[in-house]
């Protein structure tokens, strides 16, 4: 099973107003994670056919999306793009074994965006981010009104 880290999770969440629910993110992380998110999760893991334990959760905060992408005053001084992000954020424990063999885990990062998610297996939309053929990172589509309800009927 796919592990949550739940600062994480809490990270994500930040972005909801919460409190206007009277619903504490502290008090009820638990639920939030067990019973919402990691469902999600594994079901998009198995219907991609890919084992859970190949990844690692990628913290929302730290996502750039298209705007950030758009923005003209943003600089990577001197890198590229790929050295500047790709390898410093998301892959920063990349290594080469001696056989030449990339060793590398890739992550997921659930996202209320659906811009970020082209694609569709049943229910679920999903999207990645490749480095030449190779996701890198998978984006996890959650709908918000379905966890809006979620928060309202079970925190």
């Amino acid at each position: 099973m796919i592990q949550v880290d739940k600062q994480s999770v809490i990270g994500l969440l930040r972005f909801i107003p919460l409190e206007a629910f009277n619903i504490s993110v502290d008090a009820n992380i638990e639920v939030i994670t067990e019973q919402f998110l990691k469902p999600k999760i594994n079901s998009f893991f198995k219907k991609i056919e890919e084992n859970q334990q190949n990844f690692e959760y990628f913290p929302y905060e730290k996502v750039f999306s298209d705007a950030d992408f758009l923005n003209k005053q943003f600089k990577y001084k001197e890198k590229s793009f790929v050295q500047f992000y790709i390898y410093t954020h998301l892959m920063p424990e990349i290594k080469k074994s001696n056989t030449g063999k990339v060793d590398f885990k890739a992550k997921y990062c659930l996202t209320f965006d659906r811009d970020l998610t082209p694609n569709k297996s049943e229910d679920i939309y999903w999207g990645t981010l490749k480095l030449g053929a190779k996701p890198i990172l998978y984006f996890i589509h959650l709908d918000f009104q379905e966890f809006l309800s979620f928060i309202k009927n079970k925190c």
